[in-house]
């Protein structure tokens, strides 16, 4: 039996500090009405060591009966899974009561932890989830039944970490083709996790588990929000010379432009703004019939021409 008792003893945690302060979702609306408020409080008692009756605990099917009763939902599951169901404890090392409010979350994160998830096969009356072992041959099937989640609801999914979802979410200044295969290594189970680039757009297909999901979403739009590069408009003037002969000087400062340029391209494309310099950019003529030199350049460049013509136009 695999039971991680460090994992299990985790879930009370939230329970005495006030619950997981990503989302906080009230009795009557919980999961946005996927699953109903349960009517009290599950209690799961652990027995003094030495009671051979309950010292390992009560067995998952256990568990999953009283959360039944409570919610008011009828559960199905194959025969292999209600074998794992009676045979397994759920792993807890002391007696645990949770609130009405959070029985839903706990139950899930208490099936997760045991290796097993949660799926809604009947959302009307009379309402029926089905509990699957990811232990089973069921597991190679199950990503079929996860339920399409917009991304604008997903918050709502934070604590729910037995539910199958997907998702999608755009991510306008991301590569996503280059994003997911750089990604690969977090779809762990091929069979409950899905990344994939939606065509040729800039949107993503995410299929797992609720509070993965709704985490990797926030991951995701962090991401996008540090690739986003300020567009910069470049500047235009005209800048009549008093001294000097335009058709000489562009010549100069195209040779100085130019000498700079080729030492930066060594460097960073990017200055510290984090603006994307423009190839072309600056761009010096010359109108020989007003002896006037007509520049075009990134706000940063402009004052810095500006101050170089300023000190090459002076009387000789």
């Amino acid at each position: 039996m695999h039971t991680m008792p460090w994992i299990l003893s985790a879930l009370i945690a939230p329970l005495a500090f006030g619950g997981n302060p990503l989302v906080e979702t009230e009795a009557q609306e919980v999961c946005c009405g996927l699953f109903p408020a349960a009517s009290g409080e599950l209690v799961i008692e652990i027995g003094p060591d030495g009671d051979d009756r309950y010292s390992a605990g009560p067995k998952m099917e256990d568990i999953a009966a009283q959360y039944a009763a409570l919610t008011g939902q009828h559960l199905v599951y194959t025969d292999e899974t209600k074998a794992l169901l009676q045979s397994q404890g759920c792993g807890l090392q002391e007696t645990v009561k949770v609130p009405a409010s959070e029985v839903q979350s706990f139950f899930e994160q208490l099936l997760s932890a045991n290796q097993f998830a949660l799926k809604t096969i009947r959302s009307g009356s009379p309402r029926m989830l089905g509990i699957v072992s990811l232990k089973t041959q069921d597991r190679n099937t199950i990503r079929g039944s996860a339920a399409f989640i917009p991304v604008e609801e997903i918050g709502h999914y934070a604590k729910h970490a037995a539910t199958l979802i997907t998702t999608t979410v755009t991510l306008p200044n991301t590569d996503v083709r280059q994003l997911t295969n750089s990604m690969r290594t977090m779809i762990t189970d091929a069979n409950t996790q899905q990344m994939l680039p939606a065509g040729n757009t800039n949107t993503i297909l995410l299929t797992g588990f609720g509070s993965s999901v709704a985490e990797l979403v926030v991951m995701l739009r962090r991401i996008d929000a540090a690739a986003k590069v300020e567009r910069v408009v470049p500047q235009f003037e005209v800048i009549r010379l008093e001294f000097a002969d335009a058709r000489h000087l562009v010549g100069t400062l195209g040779a100085i432009i130019g000498s700079g340029r080729a030492k930066a391209q060594g460097g960073e494309g990017e200055g510290a703004s984090g603006a994307t310099a423009h190839p072309s950019m600056p761009n010096i003529q010359m109108d020989a019939r007003t002896n006037s030199l007509i520049v075009a350049a990134l706000p940063m460049e402009m004052a810095l021409i500006k101050a170089l013509i300023a000190q090459l136009d002076v009387e000789q």
